[in-house]
């Protein structure tokens, strides 16, 4: 295996390191997203009127680190100040999600230059040799396909996990912005 990477070139190694660091990315963005995940819609709208009726005592339908349930613990807090912690909440989940478009670029362009650099190897040998010397040109065609391959395992995951992360995060938003404008007519009602 290790023969054979030497063999595709110096560029494996930022395509393999990219790879890793996209897997590692995604595996700790969706441990930190299950945590976080949207409640069901049946389940939300149960959750809105027992806020609505005061019942916020008994949040039994989340756990207790959903940042659902961490809002709605904020009690005797001001609704600008449980904004600006439910706002952290979502900051936090959206940190490094902006990695994956990049990610997926980077390792797109750095696939891209080792297909071009298998290319060159290849017209190299079919130009050194006088003739086609099939095992020269098909290490260096080889070498480009690699190259490709690597970039596309690296950007297609990241840019599926980028669109699904970031539909959770829109909905867990909206599910945000609805419960502190429920809570904040609650608490204008009790003024």
């Amino acid at each position: 295996m290790i023969s054979f990477l030497q063999q595709m070139g110096i560029f494996v190694v930022p395509l393999l390191a990219l790879s890793i660091y996209g897997f590692g990315l995604i595996l700790s963005k969706r441990g930190q997203f299950q945590r976080a995940r949207p409640i069901p819609l049946e389940v939300f709208r149960n959750l809105q009127g027992r806020l609505r009726l005061g019942e916020d005592s008994e949040i039994q339908d989340l756990p207790s680190d959903h940042p659902l349930a961490l809002v709605i613990a904020q009690k005797g807090v001001t609704a600008p100040l449980r904004q600006v912690y439910a706002q952290g909440l979502l900051a936090t989940l959206e940190e490094r999600l902006v990695y994956f478009p990049a990610l997926a670029n980077l390792s797109t362009l750095t696939g891209l230059f080792g297909t071009v650099c298998g290319m060159i190897v290849a017209f190299l040998a079919l130009r050194s040799g006088g003739g086609a010397d099939p095992s020269a040109l098909a290490g260096g065609i080889a070498q480009a396909l690699v190259a490709t391959a690597l970039g596309l395992v690296t950007a297609i995951p990241s840019l599926a996990a980028h669109a699904l992360f970031q539909r959770q995060l829109t909905t867990l938003t909206g599910q945000l912005e609805t419960i502190l404008v429920v809570l904040g007519s609650r608490e204008e009602s009790l003024a």
